[in-house]
């Protein structure tokens, strides 16, 4: 049983060193969403939404995504950091529960 607990906390452990490193910054992805940029998408490709990156740059000329990056860059200033982690980086918050503290 004591062998399982040490290859569980390496396991979660090297999770947690992963999820770190591929993890998204709140603060990039909320100056990528001020309308100049996120009307481009750019904060939807730094976030791995590439689909909805390439949906912006089609209909930027329309400034139909810079109205919506306007409203996404007031949602992502308003959201905690815990929420923001959740939506965007969920590998990471699912490792950072079981953080121990060794």
């Amino acid at each position: 049983m004591n062998q399982f607990n040490k290859d569980t906390i390496v396991f979660i452990t090297n999770n947690l060193e992963l999820a770190s490193q591929k993890r998204k910054s709140k603060k990039t992805a909320t100056i990528l969403a001020f309308p100049l940029l996120g009307g481009l998408g750019i904060h939807k490709f730094y976030l791995g939404q590439i689909g909805y990156g390439i949906l912006y740059l089609m209909f930027s000329f329309l400034l139909i995504p810079a109205i919506i990056s306007l409203f996404e860059f007031i949602s992502y200033t308003s959201m905690s950091n815990d929420k923001f982690d959740i939506k965007f980086n969920p590998e990471f918050s699912y490792y950072n529960q079981f953080k121990t503290t060794d």
